[in-house]
């Protein structure tokens, strides 16, 4: 597939759905016996509790016909040595199929698991950052979602709610995931008339340090990416940015529903879980997960902190939150 692969997904309508809703089995009158449900170990691997995304995964696997899934749910805690060593437990047992939420966790089962299917989802760039080799075929045992946002279409919108000269992008440069969102952004800075400041997360030890260093810079939001370290230290980077009356703009909708973030502008967890399970079901038919296509989602979501909009004094355009999920 080609690279302008994510853009045509993002733009085109699904065409169809492979995953149909069931009923029980039940005997007929005749007294046919009842469809047998196979059943299908999966062990999913977290990186900080569960998502829309996962809830929507589990619901279309476990509607789908014949199947009868039965899911061991690791939680890392947003804490590598823990995954590290979940992956080393789930080495021993048997699992059908395992589900990777996010880049670091995608890349850790990758390295771990050589024949067992992996089925990634939220991983904004799978291609560069080396989960796959192509859209198209994977060379792997992995197929999965993009959560990619077209950064053209995001700024678009984004400049409706926040006015901003100066954006800060705070993000670990050890993550490739997140150089490639920083360079998308700076590729905007022209069409857009702004400046990225960017702002390397050096570790727990110098986070308060990397923070008030914004405070000298003069930003007028902060843009916070996908990114494992962003979502690490959420509590502790919104809690400072928010009392400081800095507006932050997250590509993850989490950050606004449970950190405080104000606004988040990027695909709906929701429907990435179903396309992840799409494949899922693809693989569990039999075919090889090398040659089921990852794709990205459809459709944007835009989710408003109303609580964070009323401390900063923002209001907000009457038609965007017509469209806009809001957080009281």
């Amino acid at each position: 597939m080609p690279a302008t692969a994510p853009t045509r997904f993002w733009t085109r309508a699904l065409l169809g759905l492979l995953i149909g809703a069931s009923l029980p089995a039940k005997a007929d009158p005749g007294g046919a016996a009842p469809v047998p449900r196979r059943p299908v170990a999966v062990a999913m691997f977290l990186w900080r509790g569960p998502t829309e995304s996962e809830r929507a995964f589990m619901a279309a696997l476990e509607a789908a016909p014949g199947l009868a899934p039965n899911f061991t749910v690791l939680d890392a805690q947003a804490d590598p040595a823990r995954l590290a060593g979940q992956i080393r437990a789930a080495r021993s047992g048997h699992f059908d199929l395992c589900y990777a939420f996010g880049t670091t966790v995608a890349a850790a089962l990758k390295a771990a698991f050589r024949d067992t299917p992996i089925v990634f989802d939220i991983v904004s760039r799978p291609v560069e950052s080396g989960i796959i080799a192509d859209w198209g075929h994977s060379g792997n045992n992995l197929t999965g979602i993009s959560n990619v946002v077209p950064m053209a279409s995001a700024f678009q919108t984004l400049r409706l709610m926040v006015h901003f000269r100066k954006l800060a992008f705070l993000y670990n440069p050890q993550e490739a995931n997140s150089r490639i969102q920083l360079a998308e952004v700076v590729a905007q800075q022209e069409r857009f008339g702004f400046r990225v400041r960017p702002v390397p997360l050096g570790g727990a030890g110098t986070l308060a340090a990397d923070l008030k260093g914004l405070m000298t810079s003069g930003v007028d939001a902060v843009l916070l990416p996908s990114d494992s370290a962003v979502l690490l230290h959420a509590g502790t980077i919104l809690a400072f940015l928010n009392s400081f009356g800095i507006p932050t703009i997250a590509t993850i909708p989490d950050l606004v529903e449970t950190d405080g973030a104000f606004i988040s502008l990027g695909p709906d967890y929701a429907e990435l879980g179903r396309l992840a399970a799409q494949n899922a079901l693809a693989v569990l038919s039999g075919r090889a997960p090398g040659d089921v296509p990852s794709r990205t989602g459809t459709a944007l979501k835009l989710v408003v902190n109303m609580k964070t909009a009323k401390r900063l004094g923002v209001s907000l355009p009457i038609q965007l939150l017509k469209i806009s999920e809001l957080v009281q």
